[in-house]
């Protein structure tokens, strides 16, 4: 994903490109009846999916008969901060925008303009709650329940509103050289002992062929923004500990087998999924990575993998589309471009602390396969293990969900604004996603592979996978934690340390997951807990 920290001052002006604004009408072209201002962030999904949803909805019947013509101005840029900034601003002649494509936007749910003692963010519950046009299904029904869920943010009076819409719901995972797998008669892993014994087994292979006797089997650069196996770790964090704990986590809150309820504990920071995901962490971090990813920026590293240099390498779906042109070039020049794909997040070995018939990794990898394969038992194993097993298989993380849509309280066509989002949720918007950022998609439940296989069948195989795992009813896409007030008012974060990331952290000597768990259960005291809480708004 293009990495937004590394812009410089300069893109801070705002960049409109012909190709996806409406501005700048020829000799004798009519004006439009309403113009809709539209400000995207250009990441790593780029902006041409805007491109071709927004032409299709001016064409939309309803559209026209409803506002006549309209002409939809979209002005882009990279800069993460901007569109926080911009609402913030308010309203005035150089704040256009009704609409707002950013990323990391949670910090303005529920707060008010200190002048205008107004919301920011106009609520968008009634977008959620109507219908998708043309369609009969709404919003929400027709969105994954998880990612739904998600986007739900209650402020600290308990009130619930929807001041977001997500618009990628991307797959971040662990892109593997798939060429280099079979050729050494691996399997693609399905638990993380399986991953971190093939990690391990590159690694020692490779020290043994060089000359310098240096090897590894991760390829990654750890350019700031681009340190993904930290993305890893919710996911494992989730799968051992199960969905419901970990959003209960960003609650601020364990359960309590005396009262039967979740309540509100400092002893949220023990759960021991914690650390057996940083553990996981470490272990293929520790050994195994690049021995130059501090030095190496993302694009080379990207370049080098696609190259046949390591075996493993953390992103997301977006990397096909990111790479496109720079393999298009390296094949021109003839060069070798290894087979890469995404594999669905391994399951967490450690899980079987929590299952009571399933006793080793071989077989929980068997059960994990079963799952894999649709089946709803395995023989030997209990019913709770497997219920278990599966729940931990089927967790997503995306980066989707910080990639949110919002309309300004201040905005002048907020329906118009909010019509564009409902547009989003058609399957006609949907397919121009798919196709624009080749094959990610949005949040809603949309199977390109029934609805157009002749689009889906051109799509790579990391596309595809990512398809079925969004459309299979049993996927569980992980909240983040910045829709809680747990992390919004009360400031905590997944560990409380000022490394910049992981990956770097675990290449130290000295340091360990078990020293960050630690820490943190040390540091959040009773009385540390009390101002998190005053600053939740709970009552103590």
């Amino acid at each position: 994903m293009k990495k937004l920290l590394s812009v410089v001052i300069a893109s801070l002006m705002m960049l409109t490109t012909a190709s996806i604004t409406g501005c700048g009408k020829g000799k004798g072209e009519t004006p439009a009846d309403v113009t809709l201002n539209v400000y995207i962030l250009d990441a790593g999904y780029k902006t041409e999916w805007l491109d071709g949803i927004k032409a299709e909805f001016a064409k939309q019947e309803w559209v026209i008969k409803k506002y006549g013509k309209v002409d939809v101005d979209v002005e882009t840029n990279g800069v993460e901060t901007y569109g926080a900034d911009k609402i913030r601003s308010g309203n005035s002649k150089a704040n256009k925008f009704d609409l707002l494509f950013g990323m990391n936007l949670q910090e303005l749910y529920g707060e008010k303009n200190s002048s205008t003692k107004k919301y920011y963010l106009a609520d968008l519950s009634d977008v959620y709650t109507s219908n998708v046009p043309g369609e009969n299904i709404t919003v929400e029904k027709k969105m994954i329940d998880s990612a739904v869920s998600s986007n739900l943010y209650t402020d600290k009076y308990g009130k619930s509103s929807w001041f977001a819409m997500p618009w990628a719901g991307g797959y971040n995972g662990i892109l593997y050289n798939a060429e280099k797998l079979a050729q050494a008669k691996y399997e693609v892993p399905v638990t993380t002992d399986e991953l971190l014994a093939i990690m391990q087994a590159e690694t020692e292979k490779e020290k043994k062929v060089n000359e310098d006797g240096i090897g590894y089997s991760i390829m990654q650069s750890m350019d700031e923004g681009a340190t993904y196996w930290e993305h890893l770790m919710p996911t494992w964090w989730a799968q051992y500990e199960g969905y419901t704990n970990y959003e209960k986590f960003w609650e601020g809150k364990t359960y309590n087998p005396e009262t039967e309820k979740y309540e509100y504990s400092v002893d949220i920071f023990k759960q021991k999924g914690r650390l057996e995901s940083l553990t996981v962490l470490e272990n293929a971090i520790r050994t195994n990575l690049y021995y130059r990813a501090a030095s190496t920026d993302y694009i080379t590293a990207q370049r080098k993998f696609v190259k046949g240099e390591g075996m493993f390498m953390a992103c997301g779906d977006w990397f096909d589309m990111e790479m496109k042109e720079l393999i298009a070039d390296i094949v021109d020049n003839d060069g070798k471009v290894y087979n890469v794909q995404m594999m669905k997040t391994p399951v967490i070995s450690a899980i079987i602390d929590r299952l009571t018939t399933v006793k080793d990794d071989a077989t929980l990898s068997k059960v994990v396969k079963a799952v894999d394969g649709g089946a709803e038992s395995f023989e030997g194993v209990s019913e709770q293990d497997f219920k278990i097993i599966k729940e931990a298989r089927n967790i997503l993380y995306s980066v989707g969900n910080y990639h949110t849509a919002v309309i300004p309280e201040y905005a002048k066509n907020v329906e118009l604004a909010k019509d564009f989002l409902r547009f989003m949720a058609t399957d006609k918007a949907n397919e121009i996603y798919s196709v624009k950022t080749g094959g990610s998609g949005l949040f809603f439940e949309y199977d390109l592979e029934t609805k157009n296989p002749s689009i889906y069948e051109t799509l790579s195989e990391t596309a595809k996978m990512r398809i079925r795992c969004f459309n299979d009813e049993d996927s569980l896409v992980l909240p983040i934690p910045n829709n809680f007030n747990l992390f919004i008012h009360g400031r905590v974060r997944p560990f409380k340390t000022n490394i910049s990331s992981y990956e770097y952290y675990f290449t130290q000597p000295g340091t360990s997951a078990k020293d960050v768990y630690d820490y943190d259960i040390s540091y959040y005291t009773d009385t540390e807990w009390e101002t998190i809480l005053i600053g939740m708004g709970v009552e103590i």
